[in-house]
């Protein structure tokens, strides 16, 4: 469902912020990911305006209107938060197929999902 927010702007602000400010002041059940806040892992990646963008390095503009979006091609779990799963199969489908016969690796995927006050640390196998 589409909701709307206004945020007050604070120079230097990134959409991890507004997403920050948005839960903290208007909406606490506003769930989204994040892990690292520097652009790193990759657990923030939300559309920005219909592209995809990491929340945490994308710059929002002083009076500017915006569209944030759940990551496109996964399952949406809750508002921003898309299920992970298809996606971690498939790198862990190509790791297998990537790595020579005999040797034995076992590819890890780690997220933080946070939600409200919980975080809850989750190890896909």
């Amino acid at each position: 469902s589409k909701r709307e927010f206004s945020v007050r702007y604070r120079a230097p602000m990134t959409l991890l912020d507004v997403l920050f400010e948005i839960q903290r002041a208007q909406d606490a059940s506003l769930a989204f990911r994040f892990f690292c806040r520097a652009g790193l892992c990759g657990t923030c990646t939300v559309r920005h305006n219909g592209a995809p963008v990491l929340a945490c390095q994308t710059a929002v503009a002083a009076d500017s209107r915006i569209r944030i979006d759940p990551l496109g091609g996964l399952p949406v779990i809750r508002d921003l938060v898309v299920d992970l799963e298809p996606f971690a199969t498939a790198w862990a489908a190509a790791v297998r197929r990537s790595t020579p016969t005999g040797v034995r690796r076992r590819p890890s995927f780690c997220c933080l999902q946070y939600s409200g006050s919980r975080t809850s640390y989750r190890r896909s196998r």
